[in-house]
């Protein structure tokens, strides 16, 4: 099976609201990319958990009625217009708040900060949750040796230092980090085109 009919399969369960398998399956797939968009507008950790909520049955409700034309645009593409629609409403009544509280100078309500454009922070936050979720999907495919000297260069640390510390060649350093970075972004490429 296809990676577009793998996630087009998924799409079509989950218009069944009884198939609760299928449900589970999308909602551990696309929650935390909606969460992370929602923290990224502004609100804060326990206002976004009930934003989140309020997206996800916005989403089990109007699934149903989602007809996928990959022509017109991605599919996170609706889930993130659904979810700015919900935190700028969101924002709007909390504005209206700040504005009520003004007079009165001893109570505290912080406005929340600005959000930018949706789909520049969706468009963000979609290639790191796909990168992460590549890196889950490959690290255990790889030699610990490749593993170690991946992760060393990505926390920052000079590969002459890691060469001396491992007994490595420098040029072995570069073949290392080429390979996963090659495996990386194959699997960056078939996640996304199976759930972006």
């Amino acid at each position: 099976m296809s990676e577009w009919k793998t996630r087009q399969s998924l799409l079509i369960r989950v218009k069944d609201k009884h198939d609760d398998s299928s449900w589970e399956e999308f909602d551990s797939l696309y929650r935390p990319y909606i969460y992370t968009v929602i923290r990224r507008m502004g609100p804060e950790h326990e206002d976004a958990k009930e934003l989140l909520q309020s997206v996800l049955l916005a989403v089990w409700k109007k699934i149903p009625d989602f007809d996928y034309q990959p022509s017109t645009g991605r599919f996170r593409g609706w889930i993130s217009t659904i979810t700015a629609n919900a935190v700028r409403n969101f924002l709007k009544r909390k504005s209206v708040e700040t504005e009520k509280y003004k007079e009165y100078p001893n109570t505290h309500v912080f406005p929340h900060k600005p959000y930018d454009d949706i789909q520049e922070i969706a468009k963000t936050e979609w290639e790191l949750y796909i990168s992460n979720m590549a890196w889950d999907n490959i690290q255990d495919k790889l030699a610990p040796k490749v593993k170690e000297v991946y992760q060393r260069l990505y926390k920052g640390e000079k590969p002459i230092v890691i060469c001396d510390e491992m007994g490595i060649e420098q040029n072995t350093i570069y073949v290392y980090k080429k390979r996963v970075l090659k495996l990386l972004s194959s699997e960056v490429k078939r996640l996304d085109e199976e759930y972006g």
